[in-house]
C-alpha cells in the first residue's frame, strides 16, 4: 500500500473517460484497421521546427511531381496531395521495390493555426519546405506584470 497521498479531484475519472472515448471513436471508425499498425507516425517523413512567429516543415518526397502538388491548410489541417513520378526500368525485370508510386495524400496536424495566405513552399532536392507563419492569436505575447500602488 502507497504512504502518498492524493488529492481528490471529482473530475479527474471523466477526464480519462473523455480520452477513452476519443480514443475508442479514433480507433474503430477513423482509421482502417491496417493502419492502426502505423497510427503516429506519417507515411511520409517530416520534420517540423516551431520558431518564434512561424513553422517550419520539411517533407521528404523526392521524384514527386511538383509542380501539380495540392497543399492545402485549414486551421490547423495540413493536406499534401501528389503523384510520385518515378519511371520504371524498361530493359529488366525488377527484383524488388521499395519505392513509392502513383499518387499520395497525407494530412498533418500542427500545433496551431495558422495563416495559409502567408504561406511559402519551396522544393529543392527532393525535399518540400513549407514555411507557416502563425496565427496572431497563436503567438506568445509578454505579458507585463506591474506592482500594485
Amino acid at each position: 500500500m502507497s504512504d502518498m497521498i492524493t488529492r481528490y479531484r471529482p473530475t479527474a475519472a471523466l477526464e480519462r473517460l473523455h480520452d477513452a472515448y476519443d480514443r475508442l471513436i479514433h480507433e474503430s471508425f477513423v482509421l482502417p484497421p491496417f493502419q492502426r499498425l502505423f497510427d503516429g507516425f506519417n507515411r511520409i517523413g517530416s520534420t517540423l521546427v516551431e520558431k518564434e512567429d512561424v513553422y517550419v516543415l520539411q517533407v521528404a518526397l523526392p521524384g514527386i511531381d511538383y509542380e501539380n502538388a495540392d497543399i492545402r491548410v485549414v486551421g490547423n489541417q495540413l493536406t499534401i496531395k501528389g503523384r510520385y513520378v518515378i519511371p520504371a526500368s524498361e530493359d529488366g525485370a525488377a527484383l524488388w521495390s521499395g519505392m513509392p508510386q502513383g499518387e499520395f495524400s497525407e494530412m498533418l496536424r500542427l500545433p496551431a493555426e495558422v495563416k495559409a495566405d502567408a504561406a511559402e513552399a519551396v522544393y529543392d532536392r527532393g525535399i518540400l519546405t513549407l514555411t507557416l507563419p502563425k496565427s496572431r492569436e497563436c503567438r506568445a505575447h509578454a505579458i507585463k506584470v506591474k506592482t500594485a500602488a
